[in-house]
């Protein structure tokens, strides 16, 4: 699992780009927000973050 903040000024869009053609079965979780999630998702958005693994991880 990936989880992804687009306002990552270093693992940007580019970089999710290349995971999803890399990785096309992987699962993938934008944290657009708001407010706008960067490169720290888990200290930018904690609560949500927190969310998408206990569901990704229910999945297994």
């Amino acid at each position: 699992m990936f989880l992804w903040g687009p306002a990552d000024p270093i693992s940007g869009a580019h970089v999710l780009t290349r995971i999803r053609q890399r990785l096309p079965s992987a699962t993938v979780a934008g944290l657009a927000g708001p407010p706008a999630v960067g490169h720290y998702p888990q200290v930018e958005a904690p609560d949500e973050v927190a969310a998408h693994l206990v569901r990704f991880l229910d999945t297994r």
